[in-house]
């Protein structure tokens, strides 16, 4: 399909985030773009987990079923501490809240790959190599015009930014990015991180240490080292496993993990049996900061445009909420423009729907950076005073059972469902 001389609707970003939007926007019947600046599918280790809300926002667009296909059901993910249990997360809590009572394990990758597949069929087209460098207002007018590095550019009436942590939407909208607890800019070079981790996808060799889950989550916190089995993207290639290990701040962290890896894992792994590594598909090291925009909504000139995913908010990984938070931004990103272009309302009650967009997703996404900034603390907790301090509140969480319901509903993002 040729790239078109204009649209109704431009997203500008073709990660689960932004094709979650082009696909329920299509499916609502508005004419709708997706650009990418990058020329294939993303790879290498990144998102692995859809929770419940998350799935229940996705069966509104009949996506929940093929994601759920390609993916693994774990009804609860284990932490330990060096070896002994410390808590259970049970997803079977809530058989009475969702038809959704689990997390999804399955690798952001797998998660594009079917989005891409399931906008083609509506009859889409993912445009890559589309990488923007500028967004010109027209003047009376409520357009914009888009302009690409390739020469091109495209007239639209909306804009969603799924573009990313350096989004030039969010950038040209003029929205800051400041972390909502502690206000320090996203690009404070005297920022601190959140979480410094490498991340891996590889395949492992048989026999594994008994007491790590094939079909589930594992986390060791004292010398921290998860472990998540997924399947691959590539038919044939057989299930592999992602790997994380974080490092304090200050650490020194190998510029080159691969060649690291085996050793690293071999310095934290508790178990007497040895986890090998037979192949790495991939390894990177990630330094994370907080950040969130001020506002989800802003003009270029006189052109709405909507922020989602990474784009709105970054935070830590822990937890695996950024590609949920980000794909339930992008379907109530889509329904809110729906709503604009049908609304026979005056102008500034037409553009309320925007604001009620902004405000109820900034307060979700705040909420979801408080929840990754608690467990990433934990994850740091392992050592002296704050270790035990860890352990005594893992005591609590494990035995009672309305503390333990409330943090899988916080997990899940079902406790989401009130905004």
């Amino acid at each position: 399909m040729s790239f078109p001389h204009e649209t109704q609707v431009l997203v500008i970003g073709a990660g689960p985030v932004g094709l979650a939007a082009a696909i329920a926007l299509y499916q609502l019947n508005i004419k709708v773009t997706i650009v990418d600046g990058s020329s294939a599918l993303h790879k290498g280790a990144r998102a692995s987990i859809v929770h419940s809300r998350t799935l229940e926002v996705l069966e509104t667009l009949n996506l929940a079923k093929p994601v759920i296909d390609k993916g693994t059901p774990a009804d609860h993910f284990t932490m330990r501490g060096k070896t002994e249990e410390l808590l259970t997360v049970d997803f079977s809590l809530l058989k009475q809240d969702t038809q959704f009572p689990f997390s999804l394990l399955i690798s952001q990758e797998l998660i594009e790959k079917i989005f891409v597949e399931e906008f083609e069929k509506l009859g889409g087209t993912v445009h890559l190599n589309k990488k923007v460098i500028s967004i010109q207002p027209i003047d009376n007018s409520d357009n914009v015009t888009v302009f690409f590095e390739d020469g091109t550019s495209i007239i639209t009436s909306y804009i969603v930014g799924a573009d990313g942590i350096h989004s030039i939407v969010r950038t040209t909208a003029g929205i800051s990015f400041t972390d909502p607890f502690t206000g320090k800019q996203y690009d404070d070079p005297k920022g601190s991180y959140e979480l410094i981790v490498v991340l891996s996808d590889l395949f492992l060799e048989e026999p594994l240490p008994e007491k790590i889950s094939r079909n589930a989550l594992t986390i060791h916190l004292d010398k921290f080292l998860l472990l998540l089995p997924l399947r691959s993207a590539d038919e044939g290639n057989g299930p592999f496993w992602r790997i994380g290990i974080n490092f304090p701040n200050g650490a020194d962290v190998p510029k080159n993990p691969s060649k690291e890896l085996q050793k690293l894992i071999n310095e934290r792994n508790p178990w007497p049996t040895p986890i090998t590594i037979s192949s790495i598909i991939s390894a990177s090291r990630y330094r994370v900061r907080v950040a969130q925009a001020d506002k989800y909504h802003s003009t270029i000139g006189n052109t709405n445009i909507l922020l989602a995913g990474d784009a709105a908010h970054i935070h830590s990984p822990t937890g695996g909420q950024g590609m949920n938070l980000g794909i339930c931004d992008a379907i109530a990103a889509a329904q809110a423009i729906h709503a604009h272009i049908h609304s026979d309302s005056p102008k500034p009650e037409r553009d309320e729907i925007f604001a009620a967009y902004s405000t109820n997703r900034h307060i979700i996404g705040r909420r979801v950076i408080g929840t990754t900034k608690g467990l990433t603390t934990v994850i740091n907790s392992n050592r002296g005073w704050r270790r035990l301090i860890r352990n005594a509140v893992f005591f609590v969480l494990d035995r009672f059972s309305f503390a333990k319901r409330a943090f899988v509903w916080r997990v899940s993002g079902l406790v989401n469902r009130d905004v």
